[in-house]
């Protein structure tokens, strides 16, 4: 099909506007790809939520950033602020980890928060229980298997325990805050 003098302006035009658009993107990531930061992304939103939530998509580190942390060296303590998990927000991780860092001196927020991947990224944060659970499904897909570790969630049950996510089976249960488990760090970016 041969398009006319005045259709091929007309495509152009449609095209520029478009591409400054601010809508437009021209990176896009789904489920499985490799993010900006090195990691998988596990997580695309969707509108509304895109905007009001102010990102776009959630990657994790390829590898566990540590495989023996504490939740929080200061346990039994209540952390608070992020006790009732299933409640909490997509994307809230970052503000419980900020909480358990104003806390803890040591352990699995630490360790997520310290992480800096192979491409500089370092606004990496401990995924809530509800984040967590993104994560196993988006490796299989591609093609890593079913990791061979439980990882810690910001999520906090009570004084002496917080959610655990199993990678290998993707059930999730409490623990003590006291045992040692590995860490998968996330981020959020537009």
């Amino acid at each position: 099909m041969k398009l006319r003098k005045k259709e091929k302006f007309v495509c152009v035009i449609s095209f520029m506007f478009l591409a400054s658009s601010p809508a437009f993107s021209a990176t896009k990531y789904k489920i499985g790809d490799i993010g900006p930061g090195g990691g998988i992304i596990i997580h695309v939103e969707q509108p509304p939520y895109k905007s009001k939530r102010g990102f776009t998509y959630i990657e994790v580190s390829p590898t566990d950033v540590v495989t023996n942390a504490q939740w929080c060296n200061n346990s039994p303590l209540t952390i608070g602020g992020n006790t009732y998990w299933q409640n909490q927000p997509i994307g809230s991780g970052s503000e419980a980890t900020a909480t358990l860092l104003s806390k803890c001196s040591s352990g699995a927020a630490q360790a997520a928060s310290s992480y800096v991947s192979s491409t500089g990224k370092s606004d990496w944060y401990l995924p809530t229980a509800s984040e967590a659970q993104w994560i196993r499904p988006a490796l299989i897909s591609v093609g890593k298997g079913m990791p061979d570790s439980n990882i810690w969630t910001s999520s906090e049950f009570d004084a002496a325990l917080a959610w655990v996510t199993d990678l290998r089976t993707g059930v999730q249960n409490m623990d003590y805050k006291q045992h040692h488990w590995a860490v998968r760090a996330i981020r959020k970016f537009r």
